[in-house]
């Protein structure tokens, strides 16, 4: 067995009776990854509401709608509703995902939606409204759809459909669905259930307050966030530092031990004598509670940390992501 090898295993033997504090340790830094993961995504609500027309409740409503139904909405920005106030009054399809619900029920890219469920005593639902009955829409059920499609001479047709949403993931059945699809589609459901349930603290029909609302609101839940990392930051560095000083002090008590009995002519072989040897069981077993204090802090934390935030990134825009992971090698490699 090589010299390494018998090292690392007479460290662990010092380690592994604390496996509860290990646990806590490992556990501590993955709710920090995971938190840091939500601190990153808290970024793009906060600048959706501060900077975008359409608001917290409205970009929640289009993603929900994005992942129930599998279809994306162009997002008008304030020269847009000036220029054309329609805008307003229709959902401009710019993508349909293949073999979603939107596409086998019919769903094309450039349709306009101008009308979602049974309309209201106005007759014309405005597109928040109708991204609000999509977003909300019971699992399950069936409701139609009013569009105005171009055809081939520029006018615009009105065509009917029927858009039918995906039942709660325990009622899928394999034969309606791949094993595959299903965790897909449990991920989505609980994504878009945590998402409403989130922004439900907030009302939706005071435009001016509401904005000032979900920014507070935002801000809050960064604040909470921060403080509970702070919180397991703080216990992942104590529990690893518990663990660390009670394998030196293993270690030292078996080294203590093994010297004890050693040979008096051990110690006169030495130029130091007993100094030398006090000297390599204090710096030797410090050492190597500081190998073991870095491989249960930074080694263990910072590569959570950096896989959950490629992961939140990933859910932001999975495109996007991978082209700067496929340009953040190149670039690396040039600033080197």
């Amino acid at each position: 067995m090589p010299k390494q090898t018998k090292v690392f295993w007479r460290i662990f033997k010092f380690i592994w009776p604390q496996w509860i504090r290990l646990v806590g340790v490992v556990g501590a830094a993955l709710l920090i990854a995971v938190l840091f993961g939500l601190s990153f995504m808290t970024v793009l609500p906060l600048l959706k509401v501060m900077m975008s027309e359409e608001g917290l409740h409205g970009w929640v409503d289009r993603k929900s709608s994005n992942l129930r139904y599998g279809m994306d909405f162009y997002v008008p920005d304030r020269s847009d509703l000036l220029a054309r106030q329609e805008m307003i009054y229709y959902l401009r399809v710019t993508r349909v995902e293949s073999d979603s619900v939107a596409d086998r029920s019919g769903v094309q890219v450039e349709d306009r939606i101008v009308q979602v469920g049974t309309p209201d005593d106005s007759g014309q639902m405005t597109s928040a409204m109708m991204l609000e009955r999509m977003a909300l829409a019971a699992d399950g059920s069936q409701f139609p759809l009013k569009i105005l499609r171009p055809a081939n001479d520029g006018s615009m047709q009105a065509v009917s459909l029927d858009l039918v949403s995906l039942p709660r993931p325990d009622d899928v059945t394999a034969s309606q669905m791949s094993w595959f699809k299903r965790v897909q589609w449990y991920g989505r459901w609980n994504m878009v259930r945590f998402s409403q349930s989130a922004v439900s603290y907030l009302p939706r029909n005071e435009p001016l307050g509401n904005k000032a609302r979900s920014i507070k609101f935002i801000i809050l839940a960064m604040v909470i966030v921060t403080s509970i990392r702070c919180l397991a930051t703080f216990t992942q560095k104590y529990l690893a530092e518990k663990v660390v000083q009670t394998t030196i002090a293993g270690l030292r008590r078996e080294i203590f031990s093994h010297v004890m009995f050693m040979p008096v002519g051990f110690f006169t072989r030495t130029e130091k004598g007993t100094s030398d040897t006090v000297s390599r069981i204090l710096g030797d077993t410090a050492g190597a509670g500081k190998g073991v204090k870095i491989l249960l802090g930074n080694a263990l934390r910072e590569p959570l940390k950096a896989v959950i935030g490629v992961l939140a990134a990933m859910l932001i825009d999975w495109k996007l992501t991978l082209i700067f992971l496929a340009a953040a090698p190149p670039t690396v490699g040039l600033m080197g």
